[in-house]
């Protein structure tokens, strides 16, 4: 049998294919497509895997290397094959118009929530208008001065806390802290229960690592936006085993429709 069999040669053919498609791609996006005049890293603009390297390789990093790209290349830069980055306080209103203009939101970045229906990922102008409107009430000025006594008495808890360990010599991480303060607040508020993060000896601290987690996990979700749904159709050990910083955001999801579905079967009745 001949070292060059059919099948053999189909591979090469389409091993061959594929390595003239990425340079030709990359040529293109880095040279001649629409963005390709705007300043940039070249790889950057030729593929969204420079994104991906520094957000899930290096953990969020991308941020960091967009600043320094905008110290080398100036306010204007180009950060993938489809965005623009501006640092420009000139540009503010063009950047945000506000709600009189139509603006769609970019599907890419919204795939990091790991959210379909909500209003703040919604891409339709129109309909994230809508969705948008029925929580307007509640993050009025006159709903969150009615919300100023709860959120007192979230910060007296905290208050309470920090003279309990007063002169004691242990050491308080203001990361759980915070984080454990805030976390209160929103649960009294949001979903009509308190976490008792606060209460908590050391201040909660899974609660910041379940946070930290969640991010992790919104960085791969933005690279692939198809894990979540596999995921959810997966056994619990299996995810466990393969994304375990996933886990968090999968539980969080699963306690807020139970929450939801609760409280529709409440009002029913």
């Amino acid at each position: 049998m001949g070292l060059f069999t059919p099948s053999y040669a189909k591979l090469a053919v389409a091993a061959a294919l594929s390595v003239v498609y990425v340079i030709a791609l990359y040529i293109y996006r880095a040279f001649f497509d629409r963005l390709s005049h705007i300043p940039g890293s070249k790889l950057a603009a030729a593929t969204l895997w420079y994104e991906f390297y520094y957000d899930v390789v290096l953990k969020g990093r991308y941020t960091w290397e967009i600043k320094r790209m905008h110290e080398v290349y100036g306010p204007i830069i180009r950060i993938s094959p489809y965005e623009v980055h501006i640092s420009d306080p000139e540009y503010i209103d063009q950047v945000y118009p506000g709600s009189h203009v139509r603006t769609e939101k970019y599907p890419w970045s919204q795939k990091m929530f790991g959210l379909k229906h909500g209003f703040f990922v919604t891409f339709d102008h129109d309909l994230h208008r809508i969705r948008r409107n029925a929580f307007a009430h509640y993050l009025s000025k006159a709903s969150l001065q009615r919300l100023e006594p709860g959120i007192q008495s979230v910060v007296d808890t905290m208050v309470r806390r920090l003279h309990e360990v007063k002169g004691t010599g242990k050491i308080i991480n203001c990361f759980d802290l915070f984080g454990s303060l805030t976390g209160d607040i929103i649960g009294q508020y949001a979903f009509a229960q308190s976490y008792g993060f606060l209460e908590d000896p050391n201040f909660s601290p899974h609660w910041h690592d379940i946070l930290m987690d969640v991010s992790k996990g919104s960085h791969m979700l933005k690279q692939f936006g198809f894990m979540l749904p596999m995921m959810k159709a997966m056994p619990e050990w299996m995810v466990k085993l393969t994304t375990p910083n996933m886990i968090p955001l999968m539980k969080f999801q699963k306690g807020f429709r139970n929450q939801v579905i609760s409280a529709k079967k409440d009002i029913d009745e």
